[in-house]
């Protein structure tokens, strides 16, 4: 029969990009919380009914990027919980007096409850560090938009270029739903998308959903001048509502430095006061082992506090880019990070160590009885202090670096709009620009320009590739409208200065 050899259709392979972007939406990497978690399930996972969790919890767990039921995340409470108390119980079992190394087991007690305090706030961190990056991608997706609107009333063109300007939220929302209009026709119009973008987005964050809401204004309006007047309306309204953020974030912070600087002080001064009257207890607290415990203790929750603090950063407006960054850092480079730090802590707590276990012979007598227990707290200082050095200097470095590349490409834009407006090609501009200019960004233009010259390129192709993301945007945008005007191109690149500067 007929029907007997008809075959069904083969499956049209998916385009690169858009399996890219459907990969992108499935898979997620898994994070270190969410395997501890997991592997904490496997132990307590018997003794534990099904847990529900919080609608608070939940929410904060689905801003954190987290997916682990109520179940996985009770396990891997209990498992923070109780594995420093079950570790110290077993030294203060295995030690010599139970009763003079009694302070063994407080010291598991204090861990204990910070590493469950380490557990609860580690997914707010994270969701505010995400929020943060979200808001400053958000910041430049808008920025690009308005800025190629601006020039060019094309919305479509807009979307495109903002979607592809960084991997934000933002930006991959637009993807997804460019993607889902053209292949599912889920929306009707480009507007109709960022109306619901902006509904959504206008729910967790109110400047970056008007600012959106404003760009679809000006897509609707008949005169030039209110058209160009709420395209300018969106990026100063984004910028503002980060500033806001900015200062509600950073008198945030200020109450919770002061209460740990001011109750960590008087922990340290109250133990210090009871250590003699807990050795006429007859705990020995008199030698400050309790003492030297607790210092330690103290750096190491100061540590974390710090990276807390870093984690609910505000956001910055232009994004730092690095040709090496915590990500993409090699094995061996974390492995010197972590090691040189743990050397110099075994080094300087030496004498520390050999006053605990009364080893004062000789040449060591005279280190050890010198600042006795008190060699393992200046060594937790010591190595913790070497460890931020070695892991942030260069980040620090770097985002002091790009902050003047930034300045500098503001007055380049300037400069070389004024030249293109004289009636000079892009490619001489640049090259007179950069002899009017000095560090890295000169050179960097005056190689461009001269490639523009030689094989006749692009602006933005000529760009090195881990130009930020702004600036090779606009730099794109620039380029497109020199193939019609060098004079627009050359307006363009004063106002891209401007947008620089906001």
């Amino acid at each position: 029969m007929a029907s007997e050899e008809i075959r069904p259709p083969p499956e049209f392979p998916l385009l690169k990009e858009v399996r890219s972007i459907l990969e992108s939406e499935r898979t997620k990497k898994t994070t270190v919380f969410e395997k501890i978690c997991k592997f904490a399930h496997r132990i307590f996972g018997k003794f534990i009914s099904d847990y529900k969790l919080s609608p608070q919890t939940a929410v904060k767990l689905k801003e954190a990027g987290i997916n682990i039921t109520g179940g996985e995340w009770l396990a891997g409470f209990l498992f923070f919980l109780l594995l420093p108390i079950l570790s110290f119980f077993i030294f203060w079992i295995l030690s010599p007096s139970l009763v003079e190394n009694f302070h063994i087991l407080i010291l598991g007690f204090l861990l204990a409850g910070f590493s469950a305090l380490i557990f609860l706030l580690y997914p707010e961190a994270r969701a505010s560090s995400l929020a943060a990056k979200a808001q400053t991608d958000a910041v430049i997706t808008v920025s690009i938009m308005a800025f190629s609107l601006y020039h060019r009333p094309d919305l479509n063109g807009a979307l495109v270029r903002a979607a592809e300007a960084t991997d934000g939220a933002l930006a991959r929302e637009i993807r997804l739903g460019l993607l889902q209009m053209k292949q599912q026709r889920k929306y009707g119009s480009l507007r109709q998308l960022l109306t619901d973008i902006a509904d959504r987005w206008g729910k967790a964050n109110d400047s970056i959903g008007q600012s959106l809401f404003d760009i679809l204004r000006s897509s609707g309006t008949i005169s030039e001048e209110a058209r160009v007047s709420d395209v300018m309306k969106a990026p100063v309204r984004v910028l503002e509502g980060s500033e806001e953020q900015l200062s509600t974030r950073l008198n945030s912070l200020i109450l919770p430095t002061i209460a740990f600087l001011t109750f960590g002080s008087l922990l340290i001064v109250a133990t210090i006061g009871l250590s003699p009257v807990l050795g006429v207890l007859g705990l020995s607290f008199i030698d400050l082992k309790f003492y030297v415990g607790l210092a330690a203790f103290l750096v190491v929750v100061f540590l974390a506090f710090t990276l807390y603090l870093s984690a609910k950063r505000p956001s910055t407006i232009h994004p730092i880019v690095l040709e090496t960054s915590w990500e993409n850092t090699t094995g061996g480079v974390m492995v010197f990070r972590l090691l040189i730090p743990f050397l110099v802590f075994i080094t300087l707590s030496l004498p520390g160590i050999f006053y605990l276990l009364e080893f004062r012979v000789g040449l060591a007598e005279i280190f050890t009885m010198s600042l006795s227990t008190l060699w393992i707290v200046l060594a937790s200082g010591v190595s913790i202090s070497l460890y931020g050095y070695l892991g942030y200097s260069t980040l620090l470095e770097a985002r002091e670096k790009e902050r003047k590349r930034i300045a500098d490409w503001e007055n380049a834009l300037n400069i070389m709009g004024s030249k293109m407006l004289d009636g000079k090609s892009a490619a001489r501009a640049m090259i007179e620009t950069a002899e009017l200019m000095r560090g890295e960004l000169s050179s960097d233009l005056k190689l461009a320009g001269e490639r523009m010259e030689k094989i006749g390129a692009g602006m933005e192709h000529c760009l090195r590739k881990n130009e930020n993301p702004l600036i090779r945007n606009f730099i794109s945008v620039i380029s497109s409208l020199r193939r019609e005007s060098e004079i627009a191109a050359g307006r363009a690149c004063m106002i891209a200065a401007e947008f620089i500067h906001m």
